[in-house]
């Protein structure tokens, strides 16, 4: 997500990420919303310095890993499409995906997330990066956006 201060009107306070992952970069398979969670499912695209990166495969931009993007406890919940409403993507491999993740982002009232599941807006506990192969929780970190000079 490009480095800005608001997008579609709403006041960004900063960038979520997770430590040596390309968030922008991560695939979403699909995702559903329980009281208890949102969750997002991903191909998590691992950057080198990852304790589970492995050089990516010929036909893969990067190293992917199945994982899931959680948000705990989600309350105001506004703007998640519902996924049979979505049309995916055909690969060439005839796999089918959701494109990447647009950004999320921290703001004022919680949390701001895009993609073609919608641009979403919600409060919830900290988000979490939970990968495919380890019991891990890898938690959300903050990019705050600088504010610009006058």
């Amino acid at each position: 997500m490009k480095s800005m201060n608001t997008k579609h009107g709403i006041k960004i306070v900063g960038e979520i990420y997770f430590d040596h992952v390309n968030v922008q970069d991560c695939i979403v398979l699909g995702w559903d919303c329980t009281l208890a969670a949102l969750r997002i499912r991903l191909h998590v695209s691992l950057l080198p310095k990852h304790p589970q990166y492995m050089a990516p495969l010929a036909e893969d931009r990067s190293c992917f890993v199945s994982g899931k993007l959680v948000f705990p406890n989600p309350r105001n919940l506004s703007g998640l499409d519902p996924m049979d409403q979505v049309t995916p993507s055909l690969d060439p491999d005839g796999s089918l995906d959701y494109d990447t993740l647009h950004g999320v982002c921290s703001i004022a009232e919680g949390y701001y997330l895009e993609g073609e599941f919608g641009s979403v807006i919600l409060a919830s506990d900290a988000p979490v990066l939970l990968l495919a192969g380890t019991s891990h929780v890898y938690p959300a970190r903050i990019l705050a956006q600088r504010t610009p000079e006058h």
